[in-house]
């Protein structure tokens, strides 16, 4: 028989996991999980100091030294195991140690009450991962479930903020609409942990479906206008936990105006760290193929909102840098208001930000403010769907240019997509400088004198340059 050898892992493992980043919510959410998964109805969060205390009406553990053995994993023997969170046995004894030196564990299983504890910090020092055995006592006619205290808090532990009760409330949001409670309570201060709900939609694909024999439900749509944003893209559901929010199923799409939920049945797997999926990829094409004509809806309605917001920041540049109906300045020897290069000037204008949208106009922002308080208008910015051939055309209107940008011409649509405020500018000025020397009549020029098209033009990109929004 060959000789083996022991390669049980060393208590240096405890300074292991202590140096892990784990939030507050990522700490609690390993507890919660274990309440969960043993059908706990309420689970109560209390800090008092440096004491956490985690109790719940659950079932109680069947083998309480599983709770404090890295590796070890008890299964449920109940119908709804199946669609447990917990299965790596790694996830509350982390976070345990993560947040304190001792841990101190009651629970009652089946008229059975069994306590543990662990000094983690006494553990790695003493190089062995021997403890005292669990005390056991009759429990019949008590109350099933668990009791965690984490004594004391590590000092580098502050108290928890609210958003960690904000982002319990989204990891949770499956367990709590269904009735599910957990609550917490901070130095007396006792409050309950409110689900994060699906941001109201305008219209939705609700359906389910099998992939290789496995269920998803989903309940996807388009956000409605003005409704609260309290998360964005789609939760990814299993059980009582949202696993981590994604875009999977939209393809190249826009997909900001898109929100929903996806709801994974038996025999899906959570990753390690409960934060994402096994297999994800296996969701994209049947999901996309459910939601294709809504993407294609919100994507036209997230590029208008788009288009309007760079329209005005755009049109509030440009009308601060070039004033229509220009001020000329004088060449060497010219006598009098002659024809000459324009100089452009600041209008005064105020920038004012679009606030709504309409899918089927181009519509524009007035620029208004000058200082006597009288609207005036000097540059409009409108955006257009043509034939790609042209960057787009100007046209003037009394004392206001009117620019069309054809957004099915490359560099507009890109430019555009990528917010390049600087290079929407260029177009507007040589839109502008074009349809100026097209003038032939020298009264109406706006910009510069026929001929001067180039002098006129690197003026107006030097102004843009220096005081433009470049991002």
């Amino acid at each position: 028989m060959s000789e083996t050898i022991e390669i049980a892992p060393s208590t240096t493992l405890v300074a292991s996991y202590r140096e892990q980043k784990m939030e507050w919510n990522q700490c609690l959410s390993e507890f919660i999980d274990n309440s969960f998964d043993a059908r706990a109805k309420r689970v109560e969060i209390i800090i008092q100091g440096k004491r956490l205390t985690i109790r719940d009406d659950g079932d109680g553990m069947r083998d309480i030294t599983a709770a404090v053995q890295l590796g070890n994993h008890t299964e449920h023997r109940h119908k709804s195991a199946k669609m447990a969170v917990g299965m790596y046995g790694v996830g509350a004894k982390g976070a345990a140690i993560r947040l304190s030196d001792r841990m101190q564990i009651e629970t009652v299983h089946h008229g059975k009450a069994s306590s543990l504890s662990v000094d983690w910090a006494q553990l790695e020092k003493s190089g062995s991962w021997r403890i005292a055995a669990p005390s056991v006592r009759d429990a019949a006619g008590e109350p099933s479930g668990t009791v965690i205290t984490c004594d004391p808090i590590l000092p580098d532990r502050s108290t928890p903020r609210d958003a960690t009760w904000r982002d319990l409330g989204l990891t949770f949001m499956p367990a709590l609409t269904s009735g599910l409670q957990v609550v917490f309570q901070v130095n007396g201060k006792r409050r309950l942990i409110i689900p994060a709900e699906i941001p109201l939609m305008s219209e939705c694909v609700e359906d389910e479906f099998e992939i290789d024999g496995k269920q998803v439900r989903i309940r996807i749509g388009i956000r409605q206008d003005n409704a609260e944003v309290t998360f964005e893209k789609f939760a990814l559901c299993y059980g009582h936990r949202c696993l981590c929010l994604t875009d999977i199923g939209t393809g190249t799409f826009n997909a900001s105006r898109m929100t929903g939920r996806i709801d994974l049945g038996e025999g899906w797997r959570p990753n390690t760290y409960k934060d994402g999926l096994n297999g994800l990829d296996v969701l994209a094409d049947p999901i996309f193929e459910r939601i294709k004509p809504l993407l294609e809806k919100a994507d036209t309605m997230a590029r208008v909102v788009h288009c309007d917001k760079i329209r005005s920041e755009v049109e509030s540049v440009v009308n601060e840098n070039l004033k229509l109906g220009h001020v000329r300045e004088k060449r060497p020897g010219e006598k009098g208001q002659k024809e000459g290069t324009s100089k452009p000037a600041a209008t005064g204008g105020r920038r004012r930000n679009a606030t709504a949208y309409d899918p089927f106009s181009t519509g524009s922002v007035e620029v208004t403010g000058d200082p006597a308080g009288k609207p005036h208008k000097a540059v409009v910015l409108h955006f257009k769907n043509g034939d790609g051939r042209l960057i787009g055309d100007c046209s003037f209107h009394g004392k206001t240019a009117k620019v069309t940008l054809d957004m099915s011409h490359e560099t507009v649509r890109e430019a555009v997509e990528t917010s390049n405020h600087m290079a929407l500018m260029h177009l507007m000025t040589t839109l502008l400088s074009h349809q100026d020397d097209l003038q032939t009549d020298a009264s109406q020029r706006r910009l510069f004198a026929k001929g001067d098209f180039l002098e006129s033009f690197s003026k107006a990109l030097k102004l843009f340059t220096s005081k433009g929004d470049s991002k």
